[in-house]
This record gives C-alpha cells, sequence and structure tokens, in this order.
C-alpha cells in the first residue's frame, strides 16, 4: 500500500513539484540556465523604444518622487509631436501633487492624438503596488480624462517563488468597478494595430548577460524635453512609428532580477526596460512556452512507470543505475533541446520541465526496486538459511545471485591458501581457564579473521586456533598469489603484536605460523544435504599446511612456497631453503618476506644464497657478513656450514 501511494506522491511530484516551495528553486535555476546558455543576442530594437526618468532628470527637481507633472506634461507634449505608434507610462499616477502641475498633466493628457497606455493597479493584487486610496485618486484622474485614446493598463510584473520576474499576465483587473485591462506592453501594442502574438508564456528575454536597456534605442527625458527645436528635429525620426515607454531608470526605484541576474551577480533590470521587452516579445511573435498542467502530469505518468518498471525488472544494481542515468539524460536532453532548438521559424521555445521528473524517476525506481526485494523475501529466506555453512561475504553474494552453487560437487581450479597456527597454544588451553581462554581466541581469531577479508580472502575454517584461507576459491582473481602473500604479512604482524600484548599480561602466548602456497586444488560444497562445508582439497592444500608447520624447524614465521612467490610478484622475498617436507620426495623451494630489508641487504643475501645453494665455500663469509645475531635462517645456515653441510636442501623428517 505504502509503495502504491509513494507512486501516487511521485507522479504529483512530477507534475507539480514546481509549485512547490524550495522544489521549484531548483526548476527554476535549470529554466534560468537554459536561457543563459542558449538565448541569441540581437541587434537594438527598431520598433520599441524607452525614454528614461533618469538621475540627470531628477536633478531638475526638488523632489524625487512623484516626478513633477508639469515636466511630463511637456515631454508628452514633445513626444505627440513626433508622433510615435504608441506611448507607454509607467508611472503610477496615484497620489495628488501641485493642483497646477497636475492640471498641466491631465490637459496634456486630453489633447494627446496618439494612443496613450497609462499604469494601473489593483490594490487586492498588487498591494505592494498600489493601495486603496492611490487606486481611488487614481480612478478619479483617469475619469477625468476626456480622451479615447488615453487607456489604463496594468504594470504589475508578479515575481515567482524566488523573486525572479520570468512572467507577465496578459489581462488584469483593475479600478473599483474591477474591469479588465491589458498589460502594459499588450496594451500599447493593441493600440498599435500592429500584428503580434500574446505574451502568455514566459518573458522571451535577450541573450544579453546584464539589463535589457542595451536592446533598446534610450534617450534621457530631459533631453527630449529641453532639446531646441532644431535638435528635437533629430530625435523626431527615432520616435516617430515606435511604441515609446516612460519609466524610471534610478538606482533606486523599480527594480527586479530576470533570469539573467544569475549571471551578472546581482545586476538588476528596471521595470520599464522589462515592459519594453514584452512588447518587442510580442511584435517579433517570439515565444518561450512552459507545458500545462495537463501535459506535465501526462510526462510525470510516464517517466514514474518507465522509473517503475526500471526498478521492478532490472535485477542487476549497476544495469537499473544505467537504465536511470540513461533515462535522466534523456529527460534533460529533451529539456535542453526544446528551448536550444527554436521552432516556428526561431521564434518560439520551451522550457520543459528537467529537476522534478528527475526526481520522481529517482523515487519511482526506488519504489519499484523496493517492491521487487519484498517479492524475493522467500528466496532470500532460503539462500540465507544455506549460508549459515559459510563465512565468506563473496560466497554469500555469488549464491544469492545463483542459488544453483548450493549443489554437491566442486571444480578443479588454481588457489592460493593459507593456513596458521599459534605455537604451544595446547599447552596454553590446558592452563587458562575457560573463560580467559574463549576471550583470547575470540579476539585473535576476530583480528585475524578482520585482515583476511580485507585481502579479499575466503575464510574457508577454523580449526581451535589455526585459521585456513583460500583465495581464487570462490570468485577468479588474477592477483590471488599476491593478495595471500600480501595477507601473510600483515597477519604476521598483527599476531605478533597480540602475542607482544598478551605475554605482558603474564600469558605465554606463542608465536604464530603461517604457510602459503599457490597451485590448483579442487574447490566446491563437500558434505551431505544437510550439511556443507565449501572448501578446497588436494595437494596444495597439503604442502601448505606442512609449509606452516615447517617454520618451527626454521625458527620463521612465514614460509611461501615457490609457485606463490613468483605467481605474487612481491620484490621483499628472499629464498630460504629447497625444502622437502614430510611425505615427500621432491625439494620445494621455499621463500620469507622480508619487507622491512633495504634492496643492498636482500641482493647481498640472495648472492650469498646462490653461493650456498653451489656449494660454493665462499658462502661462509657472505653469510658472516650479514650476519646479525637475529636472522634465523643465517644462523641456521652458519649452524650447518660448521658441521660441513653445504647446500640449500633441507629434509625434514617431521611434520
Amino acid at each position: 500500500m505504502l509503495i502504491w501511494l509513494g507512486l501516487v506522491l511521485a507522479i504529483l511530484l512530477g507534475a507539480f513539484g514546481n509549485q512547490i516551495k524550495y522544489v521549484n528553486r531548483f526548476e527554476y535555476l535549470a529554466d534560468d540556465l537554459r536561457m543563459i546558455a542558449f538565448t541569441p543576442q540581437v541587434d537594438i530594437h527598431r520598433r520599441v523604444m524607452v525614454v528614461t526618468i533618469d538621475e540627470t532628470t531628477i536633478k531638475q527637481f526638488k523632489h524625487r518622487s512623484p516626478i513633477n507633472r508639469a515636466f511630463l506634461a511637456k515631454l508628452l507634449a514633445r513626444l505627440n509631436e513626433a508622433k510615435p505608434a504608441a506611448i507607454a507610462i509607467d508611472i503610477l499616477f496615484d497620489s495628488p501633487t501641485e493642483p497646477d502641475e497636475d492640471e498641466a498633466l491631465r490637459q496634456q493628457l486630453h489633447e494627446m492624438t496618439v494612443p496613450v497606455m497609462i499604469a494601473d493597479g489593483n490594490p487586492k493584487t498588487d498591494g505592494d503596488l498600489i493601495k486603496d486610496y492611490e487606486a481611488a485618486y487614481l480612478d478619479k484622474f483617469y475619469a477625468s480624462i476626456d480622451n479615447p485614446l488615453v487607456r489604463q493598463a496594468h504594470v504589475r510584473l508578479r515575481p515567482d517563488m524566488d523573486g525572479v520576474k520570468r512572467s507577465a499576465p496578459e489581462m488584469s483587473w483593475i479600478g473599483s468597478a474591477g474591469q479588465p485591462v491589458p498589460s502594459l506592453a499588450a496594451g500599447a501594442v493593441a493600440a498599435t494595430g500592429w500584428p503580434a502574438v500574446p505574451a502568455d508564456g514566459r518573458i522571451a528575454y535577450y541573450g544579453y548577460y546584464g539589463p535589457q536597456d542595451e536592446r533598446f534605442v534610450r534617450l534621457s527625458a530631459v533631453a527630449v524635453t529641453n532639446a531646441t527645436d532644431a535638435a528635437f528635429v533629430l530625435e523626431k525620426p527615432l520616435l516617430a512609428g515606435k511604441i515609446v515607454f516612460i519609466g524610471s531608470y534610478l538606482q533606486d526605484t523599480d527594480l527586479h532580477d530576470t533570469p539573467f541576474s544569475l549571471m551578472t551577480r546581482g545586476v538588476q533590470t528596471s521595470g520599464v526596460m522589462i515592459q519594453a521587452t514584452l512588447a518587442a516579445q510580442m511584435i517579433d511573435g517570439r515565444w518561450v512556452r512552459v507545458p500545462t498542467p495537463i501535459e506535465t502530469g501526462v510526462i510525470s505518468v510516464l517517466i514514474v512507470l518507465a522509473g517503475f518498471m526500471i526498478g521492478v525488472r532490472s535485477s542487476n544494481n549497476w544495469i537499473t543505475l544505467g537504465a536511470v542515468i540513461g533515462l535522466t539524460i534523456v529527460i534533460w536532453g529533451i529539456g535542453i533541446a526544446g528551448y536550444a532548438i527554436p521552432v516556428d521559424d526561431g521564434n518560439g521555445r520551451s522550457l520543459y520541465p528537467v529537476v522534478t521528473p528527475t526526481f520522481a524517476l529517482l523515487i519511482a525506481t526506488w519504489l519499484g526496486y523496493a517492491l521487487t526485494r519484498r517479492q524475493f523475501a522467500a528466496e532470500r529466506n532460503f539462500i540465507q538459511g544455506a549460508l549459515a555453512t559459510y563465512v565468506s561475504a563473496s560466497v554469500a553474494k555469488q549464491l544469492l545471485e545463483d542459488p544453483s552453487l548450493l549443489s554437491v560437487g566442486g571444480d578443479r581450479r588454481e588457489v592460493s591458501a593459507l593456513f596458521t597456527d599459534i605455537e604451544g597454544f595446547t599447552t596454553l588451553s590446558e592452563e587458562l581457564d575457560p573463560a580467559t581462554l574463549v576471550d583470547i581466541l575470540n579476539r585473535y581469531l576476530e583480528g585475524m579473521t578482520q585482515i583476511v577479508l580485507h585481502h579479499d580472502g575466503l575464510l574457508d575454517k577454523y580449526i581451535g586456533d589455526a585459521v585456513v584461507a583460500l583465495w581464487n576459491a570462490d570468485l577468479p582473481r588474477a592477483d590471488h598469489a599476491a593478495k595471500a602473500v600480501d595477507c601473510a604479512i600483515e597477519l604476521a604482524a598483527f599476531a605478533d603484536a597480540f602475542a607482544k600484548a598478551e605475554r605482558d599480561k603474564g600469558i605465554a602466548f606463542g608465536r604464530t605460523r603461517i604457510g602459503v602456497q599457490t597451485g590448483f586444488a579442487v574447490v566446491g560444497n563437500f558434505g551431505g544435504a544437510r550439511k556443507l562445508n565449501f572448501t578446497a582439497i588436494g595437494d596444495t592444500m597439503n604442502l601448505t599446511s606442512r609449509l606452516e608447520g615447517a617454520n618451527k624447524h626454521l625458527g620463521t614465521s612465514i614460509l611461501i612456497g615457490a609457485a606463490a612467490a613468483e605467481r605474487s610478484g612481491r620484490p621483499h622475498l628472499r629464498p630460504i631453503a629447497d625444502l622437502v617436507v614430510k611425505g615427500k620426495d621432491t625439494a620445494v623451494a621455499v621463500f620469507g618476506p622480508v619487507p622491512d630489508w633495504p634492496p643492498e641487504r636482500l641482493e647481498r643475501y640472495r648472492h650469498a644464497y646462490t653461493l650456498l645453494s653451489a656449494g660454493d665455500p665462499g658462502a661462509e663469509s657472505a653469510l658472516r657478513e650479514l650476519a646479525d645475531g637475529q636472522d634465523p635462517i643465517i644462523h641456521l645456515y652458519l649452524q650447518r656450514l660448521a658441521t660441513g653441510r653445504l647446500g640449500t636442501r633441507i629434509v625434514l623428517e617431521e611434520k
């Protein structure tokens, strides 16, 4: 039930996630980045221009706000003389000023011979823009203008949840009667009679990393009003036949964040420039479309179903991950292509959601995966019951993937084996009380086990205090010999430190002996239907056990057979002897690790060993030069040489 509820929530997230606070910030960011990356730059617009109330203009007046209305009347008179296609005033006349100035503006609006759109607003929806008493004054002011060419328009640029201006409604309801009126830009374009495409989606900003004023001819209001007649003759062609927007261009008034503010470190765009951009967008037929809720709902359902099927059908985690990544790339690829590749003769672009569908995909895939795992619970419980006879995580993984491996039988393969044993542990176990013995042995075996597993070994079994480990028995591994040799060295270091710590407590914990060899063995499940043991049997296993026991005769801690030494490729191994273990007639070359020896000492030892192996009398002096009283092998060979025994062949009569 919870899984199906989760699927419904995933669909709703994909369809309406852009309406959820904080979630939609990621979608907005994806939208803005696409606009920044793929919106082309354009030349100066030829049919829209802006006359700005800038700092130069404001300096002529005693007050910054409201704008001197006698000055605005003079500005409108000059513009009317130039015969623009329409004038759009992005200034709210929402409070009285000096009576004669208000009257001058009213009279000039009455005399205008070109369409004029004046800003208005609704205090119910634009409370931050205009108050009730201001709207009442504006209604009264507008009603006093007897000129059908002068019309109201709203200037609302409602921000998205993150405060960025990305869209503007085409119609709004303003005034005390609540009559519908167009936006300032839409009203100005409609007044011209030019063919246009309504701006009912996103604002189609120009591809410029900064304020949109770079896309429009911009004149200072004071330059227009104060121009001499001769100078104004030169300005008229700039104004004639165009939509002229009038609005604030000040550093502290009517500034807004746009999608391009992300790349301009917070540089904002004035409201009048956004209005001009909207008008240019409609005239040029440009549009930026976002899918409708129905469309996003359908897309969300398809994505959630696809993600759920991926989670249900994929049996391999990597395949599942690859499928999710692939579908995510498709989602983002369509989202990028929808905006980067324009349609409608290069005028139309679409912003498909990409973030919330991705979230929905991930959730649906996880839910499908969870459902599949629950359905496989019975089979998993069966396998886990069988795993009670196993200790290797790698074997467990194999059995989970292929339960047929539980069949009795085996196959012949090359393995690397490792045997350990503690000297004198039988005697020690008789001396200690049971609780102490169990505590010591558990701590010792825990440390040894962790090292084996760290080196990717299969912990075959415990035999009392002894540990048997295998490599390449459960999973194919090319470096199995190197893993076994490295593990032996780390085991010896741990065992030495453990023994010292116990001896410091007064417990005679013995030295750990380790044998390592590589060779072929029969590997598989051995036992009956009710009890199985995954292990390896054969001569390699027997020889490895003999090498472990040979340490006590040679005084060493680690003996590595020639095959393991050669296959490991480890450079810090020295030859120890040509050893004939009990029960064998053929000598086996054995090696020991000396990781702390400098290369020069190792080379000298190998030279001495070569002389010794060849029966050269010079071997004794070469060995004496290396003797330090601590090396059991050098000491052993010096004793043998003293009794006239040359060579490196050593025959063991005991195990």
